[in-house]
């Protein structure tokens, strides 16, 4: 089963879809590394993905939902 990502944007306070993207991005069910999982896909468009994924990068979610990337 192929799963697709788009990334939504919500009012902060009243939670009301305001905008939505266009594209939609692929989901795969494992990433290189490591599993591909809800709390460490960032939908991030191709390049930077690609950039985060390259050597001498590392990425760590945080319980906040947030990800560093180093």
């Amino acid at each position: 089963m192929k799963v697709f990502i788009r990334r939504l944007s919500t009012d902060p306070i009243t939670g009301n879809l305001t905008a939505m993207d266009t594209h939609r991005r692929l989901f795969p069910p494992a990433a290189q590394g490591g599993p591909t999982r809800i709390n460490n896909g960032q939908g991030l468009c191709q390049s930077c993905n690609l950039t985060k994924e390259a050597a001498g990068w590392t990425s760590t979610p945080n319980p906040d939902g947030s990800i560093i990337i180093t």
